[in-house]
């Protein structure tokens, strides 16, 4: 039984690739991005001694469980967050989990107790883990390719001296 295939000639589609302006626009974006997953590991180590002398009097158990729970989720859903980028598309996932980060931010700035702020640690970490893997391959995929080493070292540079 023969297949019928209709073949129409296409017009040649628009450069699919944005203005350079929108491309530096991007990158601040991504790069911002990338300095706050990577930043909020440094920013808790920073506030240690200022938790430790809050009004929610951690224990030495709880400090380390602040500081660790973000890492620990972080560290358990990169490779699942970027697949569901790749899955269900990076820009929606990209920006769902950016207000994810958002909401367990602020959960872990206005937590009453050591529980909230540990709930709010671990939400960081969930909308983090798919934050920064997808960050990257919005960003691959807007630039032409001989750009593509210069864009990822410069939004990949920040975040890892922001480690420092």
């Amino acid at each position: 039984m023969p297949f019928n295939v209709l073949i129409r000639d296409r017009a040649p589609s628009p450069d699919p690739m944005p203005p350079p302006v929108t491309r530096r626009g991007l990158l601040a974006v991504m790069c911002a991005c990338v300095v706050l997953v990577v930043g909020m590991v440094a920013a808790i180590n920073l506030a240690v001694p200022m938790l430790a002398a809050s009004a929610l009097h951690p224990s030495a158990s709880a400090l380390i469980w602040i500081v660790d729970t973000y890492v620990i989720v972080f560290a358990c859903l990169v490779i699942p967050g970027g697949a569901a980028g790749d899955r269900f598309g990076r820009k929606g996932v990209l920006l769902v989990r950016r207000v994810l980060f958002a909401a367990g931010a602020l959960i872990s700035a206005l937590a009453p107790n050591v529980a909230l702020l540990l709930a709010g640690r671990a939400i960081t970490g969930v909308g983090a883990a798919a934050v920064l893997p997808n960050t990257l391959s919005v960003l691959l995929h807007a630039v032409p390719a001989e750009r593509k080493g210069a864009r990822v070292s410069a939004c990949c540079a920040p975040g890892w001296a922001s480690c420092r």
